[in-house]
């Protein structure tokens, strides 16, 4: 993974005209040990079931070979049924919402989220 700062991330994808599909929040980690994929996926749709604001699952996973090269191609209409995407590449995660339902910080619980799954419902902050 480039160990490049996410908002000098950000700031590359906001280099052209303002497009609703680019509109994004990231939050990324380093795992220790690549996570079995199938229980990756259980957590990311049970943490889009947790908080409806995301839409619903299931969440699009991509095993990729670059985590930023595959969600700078992406794109993330604010319309999509889940607005929660995921890219993985070996130890890297990679969350992508949709900035209407997201931001920065949010993100940083997400990621912690999916690793460590809570029970009940969402906090209604």
């Amino acid at each position: 993974m480039n160990d490049q700062p996410f908002g000098q991330r950000i700031l590359s994808w906001a280099g052209g005209p303002a497009d609703a599909d680019r509109f994004v929040a990231l939050g990324g980690i380093r795992l220790p040990a690549e996570p079995d994929s199938a229980a990756l996926r259980q957590a990311l749709d049970a943490v889009v079931a947790r908080h409806p604001v995301l839409g619903e699952g299931p969440v699009p996973l991509r095993i990729v070979e670059d985590v930023w090269s595959a969600a700078a191609a992406g794109r993330y209409p604010p319309d999509a049924r889940c607005l929660l995407w995921a890219y993985l590449a070996g130890t890297e995660l990679l969350l992508v919402a949709h900035h209407n339902v997201t931001d920065p910080w949010s993100m940083r619980l997400l990621v912690r989220e999916v690793l460590k799954p809570g029970n009940g419902p969402a906090p209604s902050y």
